[in-house]
C-alpha cells in the first residue's frame, strides 16, 4: 500500500516544495506513483486531510499548493485553507462538477490572485505545467504587489 509522504524529507528552506493535499484517495495514488515517475525540479509534500494540510503550512511556505476543492473550502471561512495562503502563493485546485459543487468556486477568478485549476480527470503533464506556470508568475511578480 502506498504511504503518504513527503518527498524528499523536510528541508529547512521551506520555500522549496510543492504541497499536494489531495483528499480522494485514487487521485492522491495517481499523483504520487506519477511524481515518483517524473522528474520534478521541486521537493513536494503529499497530505490526505485539510488537518494535515494547515499543519504543514504552519511550518512551510510553499511555492504552491495543489489542492482538492473541499481542502481548499474547508467547513467555512474560518477553515479554508485557500484563505489563510499568503498572496503570492500560487494554487491549482483539482475541480469536478458535482452536486456539492455545480459551480468553480470564486476564489478561483479573484483579481490579482495566482489562481489555476485542473479539471477532473487530467493529466499529469497538464498538472505540472499549471504547476509551473504558477510558479513562474509568481517570481515574476514584483514585491510590491503583494496585498496589492
Amino acid at each position: 500500500m502506498l504511504q503518504d509522504t513527503t518527498h524528499p524529507p523536510p528541508m529547512s528552506d521551506d520555500s522549496s516544495q510543492v504541497l499536494f493535499a489531495i483528499s480522494d484517495q485514487p487521485v492522491r495514488t495517481l499523483v504520487a506513483v506519477s511524481l515518483l515517475q517524473c522528474h520534478v525540479p521541486y521537493a513536494y509534500a503529499l497530505v490526505s486531510s485539510h488537518a494535515e494540510a494547515h499543519h504543514w503550512l504552519r511550518m512551510y511556505r510553499p511555492l504552491c499548493v495543489v489542492m482538492t476543492l473541499d481542502i481548499a473550502l474547508g467547513t467555512g471561512p474560518e477553515t479554508s485553507l485557500v484563505a489563510g495562503l499568503p498572496a503570492l502563493i500560487p494554487t491549482v485546485s483539482l475541480v469536478q462538477r458535482s452536486a456539492l459543487y455545480p459551480r468553480f468556486p470564486e476564489y478561483l477568478y479573484a483579481p490579482r490572485a495566482l489562481h489555476d485549476w485542473c479539471t477532473m480527470p487530467f493529466t499529469m503533464e497538464e498538472l505540472l505545467a499549471r504547476i509551473q506556470q504558477g510558479i513562474d508568475r509568481a517570481r515574476q511578480r514584483p514585491r510590491s504587489s503583494i496585498g496589492a
